[in-house]
């Protein structure tokens, strides 16, 4: 065995920490017997060779020793671009791919964290404390997200302050129960689907506060567009048609961006030819 070696803080009086044998090949560990208040703080060793002489001082080196746990985190924030739909800051979103930002500690490791369970890679904040992590493949539906932050001495402070996030991606169903509106149909019968009104009101069902198109015979001549009521019915007055048959059929958008096929056909004739008298 080799020589003994002293640890001491180097702080006012020189404080003894603990000392320890250096090993054969001259290497040596020394594990304090009690607890070093925090702070920075200087060390430098000892040796003691066999007859009790002390060598001179090492060279100080210097510890940062950080007990605390990190203050609590942020709630993140989804970035407007992942925040698809008809508002970009009501945290619904139809993508599956979540862009959070927040603040921690400065130089803190930051895992995110839905619905208390890690989940994505562990990125670390920067200087300022500000950080930036992208979700891959979010899974569909309601979750409260969170982040929690390791530093860089190793405290962890868990999960903090949440942000409910809900990831839709099931298409909402077509439109339902397109008609013409009421006296829209002109004429002799009100229930023939001919009119004379080229630019007539049609109004159905869909999802409550969805984007509704009415399309034309090709299905993408685009003839208005509406937002459902609260009890999801919705009316478009069309731009002019001309005379003829015309096949009406309605997509709606969900309020995150997803859209539906074309719905259900109304078939109707405009008519605005008069018709001359017999001598």
């Amino acid at each position: 065995k080799g020589p003994p070696v002293s640890l001491y803080e180097s702080a006012g009086d020189y404080t003894f920490i603990a000392s320890a044998t250096a090993k054969s090949n001259g290497t040596w560990s020394i594990a304090p017997t009690g607890d070093i208040e925090g702070g920075v703080k200087d060390f430098y060793v000892i040796q003691t060779d066999i007859a009790g002489n002390e060598s001179v001082a090492s060279d100080l080196f210097t510890l940062t020793i950080d007990t605390a746990e990190p203050d609590t985190a942020s709630a993140p924030d989804l970035e407007a671009d992942s925040d698809t739909g008809l508002s970009n800051t009501d945290n619904i979103t139809g993508s599956r791919q979540l862009i959070f930002t927040g603040t921690a500690e400065a130089d803190a490791d930051v895992q995110m964290m839905r619905n208390g369970k890690k989940f994505g890679t562990v990125s670390q904040a920067y200087e300022d404390g500000s950080w930036i992590i992208t979700i891959e493949n979010a899974p569909s539906g309601v979750a409260e997200w969170s982040v929690k932050q390791t530093d860089a001495a190793g405290n962890v402070q868990e999960a903090g302050e949440t942000l409910t996030v809900d990831v839709v991606t099931k298409k909402p169903s077509p439109p339902k129960a397109i008609a013409f509106a009421d006296g829209q149909d002109s004429g002799a019968s009100a229930t023939d689907r001919i009119t004379n009104i080229n630019t007539p009101t049609i109004t159905g069902t869909a999802g409550v506060g969805n984007w509704v198109t009415l399309y034309d015979t090709d299905g993408e001549t685009e003839l208005g567009f509406a937002v459902t009521n609260e009890a999801g019915v919705w009316e478009i007055t069309s731009t002019q048609l001309a005379d003829g048959a015309h096949s009406l059929r309605a997509k709606q958008m969900d309020l995150v961006g997803n859209n539906s096929p074309l719905g259900s056909t109304l078939k109707i004739t405009i008519d605005t030819s008069a018709i001359a008298p017999n001598a």
